[in-house]
C-alpha cells in the first residue's frame, strides 16, 4: 500500500524556500565479535602459546584501530586549550570522546592524526551525568574509523585494550596503547585496571576483537580506579548527543567519580599559567573538606603535574585512597593532604614559593 505524505506548501514568487532541516547523523551499525583464541575465554593465561595468542590478538587491534585515535583540541573558557583523546567510529567523521573534553556543543575542534594530518570539525552532543561525548569531522571525508561493539556478552575479567595520546599528541610517538581486564560493567560505567594518564581523556577502550566498548573518562593515579564510559550510554543517548543537545552536571565527590549520588562538583577551576586555579568551592563537598580556597593555584596532583582543570577534577574526585594536592597559595606552596572516606584532612604543609 502506497504511503501518502502531505505535500509541501508551495514556494510563491519573491519567496525563498525554507532550508532543510539537518539531518541527525544515524548511529554506526554494531560490528559482531570475533571469533577469539580459548586463552581469552580463560581466567588467566597457562602457557607460553597463551602469551603469544594474546600478544598476536593485541598487535593486530592495535594495528587496524590507531589511525582512527586522534588527539583533539579545543579552545577552553577564558582561552584556556583544552586537549584529549578522540575515536572516528565512521568514515564520515563522527567522532566519541568524554563530554569534559568536548564541555559543550557547536566548539570547533581541531584534529590530529596519527599520520600527522589535521582536520577541522565541531562538538556535537554532551551528556555530563555520564561523561559522554560526541564530535564531528566537518572537513570532507572518507576518514579511518573503528568499529562501535557492544558489552552484551563482556564479562568481568576479559581482557581490553586502552587506546589515546597521553601527555598530549606527539607526531614522534605512536598512539600508545595499554593491555588491562574489566573490573566492573554497569550500563552507565566501566571500570579497568588499564593504565590511563593526563591526555587519554576522550580515547577509546576496546575490547579482544577490535571493537569500541568504552571512552575513558575518570582518570586516577591508582591504576584500578580508571573508569570509562560505556558504548550502551552513547547508544542509549544518541538521539540527544547527534542533536547537539547538552546536559546533566559531571558526578564528584562519589566513591570511584561515579554512582552513589549525582551532585555537582565539589570545585570548579580553570587552567592558568602553572597549573589550575580553583575559581569555587561547594559547600560540603571534597575540595573544601580538603581545604581548597577560591584562587588556589593547583600546581601537582600526587606529585604528578597539573595542566587540565577538566582532567584534574576528574582524577581529583575519583581518587579513593590518600591524596596530596599541592597549591600555590599567595607567596606560600603547601601541601594539603586528605584520605577519603574519613573525612579527615591534614593541616597544609609547605612554604615560600619557589
Amino acid at each position: 500500500m502506497a504511503l501518502l505524505l502531505p505535500a509541501a506548501p508551495p514556494v510563491r514568487a519573491g519567496e525563498a524556500a525554507a532550508p532543510a532541516a539537518a539531518a541527525v547523523p544515524a548511529l554506526p551499525k554494531i560490528t559482531p565479535a570475533s571469533r577469539l583464541p580459548g586463552v581469552f575465554r580463560r581466567p588467566s593465561p597457562t602457557s607460553i602459546t597463551d602469551l603469544r595468542n594474546i600478544e598476536t590478538r593485541v598487535k593486530d587491534v592495535v594495528s587496524k584501530v590507531s589511525p582512527a585515535v586522534v588527539s583533539v583540541l579545543l579552545g577552553g573558557n577564558g582561552g584556556a586549550l583544552i586537549s584529549g583523546s578522540a575515536v572516528i567510529i565512521s568514515a564520515d567523521g563522527l567522532v566519541l570522546t568524554a563530554a569534559h573534553v568536548a564541555e559543550v556543543p557547536n566548539r570547533k575542534v581541531t584534529f590530529l592524526f596519527p599520520d600527522g594530518r589535521t582536520a577541522n570539525g565541531l562538538t556535537l552532543g554532551t551528556d555530563h551525568d555520564v561523561d559522554a561525548g560526541l564530535m564531528r569531522i566537518t572537513d570532507a571525508g572518507p576518514w579511518p574509523f573503528a568499529p562501535v561493539g557492544d558489552l552484551t556478552d563482556a564479562r568481568l575479567g576479559d581482557w581490553v585494550v586502552a587506546l589515546g595520546h597521553p601527555g598530549g599528541f606527539d607526531p614522534k610517538r605512536p598512539v600508545v596503547a595499554r593491555l588491562g581486564r574489566l573490573i566492573i560493567k554497569t550500563d552507565r560505567m566501566l571500570q579497568t585496571d588499564c593504565t590511563l594518564l593526563s591526555g587519554d581523556s576522550g580515547g577509546p577502550l576496546f575490547d579482544a576483537s577490535g571493537r569500541v566498548i568504552g571512552i575513558h573518562s575518570s582518570i586516577s593515579t591508582n591504576a584500578e580506579q580508571n573508569f570509562h564510559v560505556p558504548i550502551s550510554a552513547y547508544v542509549q543517548d544518541w538521539p540527544r548527543l547527534a542533536a547537539g543537545e547538552n546536559w546533566g552536571t559531571r558526578p564528584a565527590n562519589v566513591v570511584g567519580g561515579r554512582g552513589g549520588g549525582r551532585g555537582g562538583p565539589s570545585a570548579t577551576a580553570t587552567a592558568v599559567s602553572g597549573g589550575v586555579r580553583i575559581d569555587t568551592v561547594n559547600p560540603n563537598g571534597r575540595a573544601q573538606r580538603v581545604q581548597l580556597q577560591v584562587g588556589d593555584i593547583v600546581v601537582k596532583f600526587n606529585g604528578q603535574p597539573v595542566t587540565s582543570a577538566p582532567e584534574f577534577l576528574a582524577a581529583f574526585a575519583a581518587t579513593e585512597e590518600k591524596l596530596t594536592v599541592t597549591i600555590r597559595r599567595g607567596e606560600q606552596q603547601m601541601d594539603l593532604e586528605y584520605t577519603p572516606n574519613t573525612n579527615q584532612g591534614r593541616a597544609p604543609r609547605g612554604g615560600a614559593a619557589p
